[in-house]
């Protein structure tokens, strides 16, 4: 009996099925159901696994272009922001700049400026000094692990009750 193998446009809708399948579930991979249809997928596939392991890899860059051209898209935009930010900060500067220079406190109809005074703590300016030099009681310390220290400490032999070195993962390679 010969074993039937799928068509490239079966194929096809496997790919479409799982990236259907992956968008409703958020791309959330801890998703049982997602998981199980994949497994279940490759398990109907050890006939043909490596033509589907190439169109799995064929949807895996696909998503992996996307991701690049939406990051791509997402700098673009930041830096389209980034500019308006700084116009924005701008015009609301030069309007204050102009207030004052009249002597006004306030202008506008239906969209009012008003200058007042900025609420929160009072601002605070810190001399450049040594912090060296200055009393304790104003001086904030923040203990971290060395953790350089603590790796050549275990590279070398070294048994240390709050640390060890661990195994290394593995990753898929795709060529």
């Amino acid at each position: 009996m010969a074993t039937k193998t799928k068509s490239l446009l079966g194929i096809a809708d496997d790919m479409l099925a799982i990236d259907e399948l992956l968008m409703e579930c958020e791309g959330d991979i801890s998703d049982t159901d997602a998981a199980e249809a994949i497994d279940k997928w490759f398990a109907e596939a050890e006939s043909n696994l490596d033509e589907k392991t190439d169109n799995y890899i064929g949807l895996m860059r696909q998503k992996s272009l996307l991701i690049a051209a939406r990051k791509e898209e997402i700098e673009r935009l930041q830096m389209m922001n980034k500019q308006d930010e700084r116009s924005a900060k701008f015009l609301k500067e030069r309007l204050q700049w102009v207030l004052e220079r009249l002597g006004r406190k306030s202008a506008g109809k239906t969209r009012k400026a008003t200058i007042t005074k900025n609420g929160g703590k009072i601002p605070m300016e810190i001399d450049p000094v040594d912090p060296k030099n200055v009393p304790e009681l104003y001086k904030k310390y923040q203990l971290t692990i060395d953790s350089d220290e603590v790796r050549r400490a275990l590279e070398a032999g070294g048994e240390l009750t709050f640390a060890r070195l661990s195994e290394r993962g593995t990753h898929l390679r795709i060529k």
